[in-house]
């Protein structure tokens, strides 16, 4: 349900009607009203097109989180203070190893 609550204070914070927001994701507005009333989940292209569109980050829209900073708009100095407290040592190892592949796959 946190989804079609997220989407409905988004669109309503930009004053669009759901009939508005269903062309930008090519839906029609019964569709996208299921969507907002928690009765059907949003395929992710059109959860990426809304979060683009509402400049969200997508976990931010299936309620994964409460920032809805998007994450190109993440500024490196922010991630050198990552707070890692409370997370388990596996958790730790697990990102680590995430960010060691996400640097491994960037170089040309």
């Amino acid at each position: 349900m946190i989804a079609g609550e997220r989407l409905r204070i988004l669109r309503t914070g930009k004053n669009l009607k759901q009939e508005d927001i269903a062309m930008i994701i090519h839906r029609t507005p019964q569709a996208y009203s299921q969507y907002e009333l928690g009765k059907r989940q949003p395929d992710v292209e059109s959860i990426r097109t809304l979060a683009e569109f509402y400049s969200v980050s997508s976990d931010y829209i299936i309620g994964l989180t409460d920032d809805s900073t998007p994450y190109y708009n993440v500024r490196p100095q922010n991630l050198k203070q990552l707070d890692l407290s409370g997370l388990s040592k596996d958790r730790i190892d697990t990102l680590l190893t995430l960010v060691r592949f996400l640097r491994q796959s960037q170089r040309p």
